[in-house]
């Protein structure tokens, strides 16, 4: 199996290999897992590729009910302007790569997993084993450049996407492909990083449009950051890149630290290229809604100077009836969809 590299900066003092990104002595490497080795390992089943092949001759751009990734605006928009291929000899695979970041058991070291999920696949089997892989596990931003461990992903999808793949299966029966990726999920923290954004709690902290945040109180007592304005413009593909020359955009970043790397893909519109994890969105404004309705609540949730009017809290018998309720709806959560295990709201239960 073959191996890109990426650089991370270390210690002036170390040993390493020179950098490939910028000349520098003083770097390491961590190995890459290979798109082009694991996009062959999965075409050379005949079942997956007869699948896949049949669903490519399915697709239409008719279809007027969202159903799948197929039928959004932004595939029919890279379908009609010839972003990708539309030969009919050549099988387009669509990729969705997935980042979080998480803390590993042993070292407590903070780690970002980047994943490929096959889109291609019916929504049934698309997040089995056989239909995702990992790409890389690397180190956080805070111990090295994000966007060198990302830039040798980006450019050998760029090279999938214009050169064509031959992968002969077990059956000796080639079949030509082109890997393209439709969009990048991950959690805020996640989505931030990517975009090279200052986050939610800045002052323009929202990353799809430029609203204006505002304290819940001003002074000393400032706590939280609220996004009232519903009209406020979206951010453009050039305002990312930090290219955008309109009025609007033209002496301000909007909390854009600097260009993406993702802007390299081929198929990158702009903030709609990076998903909403709803995963993570659910379970974040759960737990948050737990704390603020809790007789234990969280003092951020408390009225300014008047805590007894505090309108939202159940008392201890209510919030137990309500324990109970969530223990009972776990029988309802649906189980093909959903294999693993949801982490409690409050962690001392």
């Amino acid at each position: 199996m073959s191996a890109l590299k990426a650089a991370i900066s270390t210690d002036a003092g170390s040993s390493a290999d020179q950098c490939p990104v910028c000349n520098c002595t003083t770097k390491k490497t961590t190995r890459i897992l290979s798109i082009a080795d694991k996009v062959a390992e999965m075409m050379s089943s005949k079942d997956i590729r007869e699948s896949l092949i049949e669903r490519q001759t399915n697709i239409t751009m008719s279809n007027e009910e969202y159903g799948d990734i197929y039928d959004g605006n932004i595939f029919k928009s890279l379908y009609n302007n010839n972003v990708l291929d539309n030969t009919d000899d050549v099988l387009n695979l669509y990729l969705k790569i997935d980042i979080d970041g998480f803390t590993c058991t042993h070292s407590h070291n903070s780690l970002v997993m980047v994943h490929g999920v096959l889109l291609n696949l019916d929504s049934s089997e698309r997040y089995a084993r056989h239909a995702t892989f990992q790409i890389a596990i690397l180190p956080s931003k805070a111990k090295g450049d994000f966007d060198s461990f990302m830039a040798p992903i980006v450019d050998e999808v760029n090279l999938l996407s214009e050169k064509t793949l031959v992968i002969v299966g077990n059956d000796n029966q080639p079949v030509k492909c082109k890997v393209y990726v439709l969009f990048i999920n991950g959690d805020g923290i996640e989505a931030n990083r990517m975009l090279n954004f200052q986050g939610h709690m800045s002052t323009y902290g929202c990353r799809f449009c430029i609203t204006k945040g505002e304290h819940r109180v001003d002074g000393s007592n400032a706590t939280g950051m609220y996004f009232a304005d519903r009209k406020a413009p979206l951010r453009t593909k050039e305002s990312l890149l930090l290219k955008d020359k309109t009025d609007l955009f033209r002496d301000k970043a909007y909390g854009i630290n600097k260009p993406t790397i993702l802007a390299k893909l081929s198929t990158f519109v702009g903030v709609e290229s990076i998903g909403l994890e709803e995963l993570h969105a659910i379970s974040n404004i759960s737990k948050l809604f737990y704390e603020m309705i809790s007789p234990r609540y969280n003092a951020n949730f408390k009225y300014i100077g008047n805590e007894a009017a505090y309108p939202f809290q159940l008392s201890n018998l209510q919030f137990q009836c309500l324990g109970v309720a969530m223990t009972n709806s776990r029988q309802y959560i649906p189980t093909g969809a959903f294999q693993g295990s949801f982490n409690p709201v409050d962690p001392s239960n």
